[in-house]
């Protein structure tokens, strides 16, 4: 199975394009949700679609790595918001390549002076289940615990870990300091997330997700 070069040449024009605005070009960089596939079809096979869209992702990642790379040391340097973004959205496609460029992930997270760049090293580091995910799940947990909707933003990182323990994850998390039932932003950001967008392991062919949530409404 191969993707067409054209495809990868596409993204790799837009990760070049210096006269482009740059919170377009990281909008341009982001894939359609799984949510957003399954709404384009009569008949789904979950893991099929999955598994389609992760081999594109990956394809692009590897294919316009090089060029990735070069984009995103050029704009370390820049301060506002719109190449923040853009650099974020390299980031991710950075983790997802062969190479999955951890030091990169690591550095981005460690020399972050706010919220959004250390985010985005940490959603990058779950997108690609980089080895140094969990720790700086811990680290931005107890940096940003008293910040209610950054919280948010973690619990739902922490849902959308796929992989075959992550009901025993949210479970564990049921029981964190900064989680209620009775929050419902809180409920949403953790139960929500699992269901909403973490597809291969809600939809599991053993039926533990929905026996999952079934469970906690009941």
């Amino acid at each position: 199975m191969s993707l067409d070069s054209s495809v990868i040449d596409a993204f790799r024009a837009v990760v070049l394009d210096a006269s482009q605005d740059h919170a377009l070009s990281a909008e341009m960089l982001k894939f359609p949700s799984t949510a957003a596939l399954i709404e384009q079809v009569e008949k789904v096979d979950v893991d099929a679609l999955l598994s389609a869209r992760d081999f594109v992702i990956d394809a692009i990642a590897d294919g316009c790595e090089d060029e990735l790379l070069a984009r995103y040391r050029e704009l370390t340097s820049l301060d506002n918001a719109a190449s923040r973004s853009f650099k974020n959205a390299m980031l991710q496609l950075l983790a997802r390549s062969a190479d999955g460029n951890e030091a990169l992930l690591q550095a981005q997270y460690d020399s972050a002076s706010g919220m959004t760049d250390a985010l985005g090293a940490l959603s990058a580091a779950v997108a690609g289940n980089a080895e140094c995910r969990d720790e700086l799940l811990v680290q931005f947990g107890e940096r940003w615990q008293d910040t209610p909707l950054v919280m948010d933003k973690w619990f739902m990182l922490q849902a959308s870990v796929d992989e075959d323990d992550v009901i025993d994850r949210i479970t564990a998390l049921q029981q964190h300091p900064a989680f209620s039932f009775n929050n419902p932003n809180r409920v949403r950001s953790l139960l929500g997330a699992f269901a909403a967008l973490n597809l291969s392991q809600y939809h599991r062919a053993d039926g533990a997700g929905y026996q999952f949530l079934t469970d906690i409404i009941k």
